[in-house]
């Protein structure tokens, strides 16, 4: 998969495509074989060129199974255009569940970089920010919980935020007392 997705990306940027995320979703009960390494990336590359995209934009192309424009093989293709872009990123993402963030998950992260702060405030006058960085790589994707964005946290940190890298979105938590 990982092949394909990578000669797709090459395919559409050869051709003058701008750069982009694709995330290619493979149907998991379809072989895939060498020989159709070829034909499916040119598909994939035609179909993102077919469909093109704003900064600040994401569209989700799925396969309707009845033409034969989408190959049998791809479920669907996702593609996010931040204006941040710096490079590409094209990607088969694995299957699997992606967990709802969770106000114990995040209070863990503080938690681990709490002690860190006396060190840094006897460098620095200024506030100390701590950012919880959360979309990649795949294992710290989460679907946004407004119960773990409202919750009240306790850090030794001025501010805390956390930053979704993929949707390109930036929360300021709650902050309580310092711990």
């Amino acid at each position: 998969m990982k092949q394909i997705v990578h000669r797709a990306q090459w395919i559409y940027e050869s051709a003058g495509g701008p750069s982009l995320y694709g995330y290619v979703h493979f149907a998991s009960r379809v072989g895939l074989r060498k020989s159709q390494v070829a034909d499916l990336a040119q598909s994939i590359a035609r179909i993102v060129a077919d469909h093109p995209i704003a900064f600040d934009q994401h569209i989700e192309l799925h396969n309707p199974f009845n033409n034969g424009y989408f190959p049998k093989q791809i479920l669907a293709i996702k593609i996010p255009r931040p204006s941040v872009i710096t490079d590409a990123l094209w990607a088969a993402p694995a299957g699997g569940a992606v967990p709802h963030l969770l106000v114990e998950e995040i209070q863990s992260r503080i938690n681990e970089k709490n002690g860190k702060v006396i060190n840094y405030r006897n460098k620095v006058s200024e506030e100390i920010w701590l950012v919880i960085v959360h979309g990649f790589p795949m294992s710290s994707w989460f679907v946004r919980s407004d119960a773990a964005l409202q919750h009240e946290y306790q850090s030794n940190f001025d501010r805390v935020f956390l930053f979704d890298i993929f949707q390109q979105l930036v929360d300021s938590l709650k902050l309580g007392a310092r711990t």
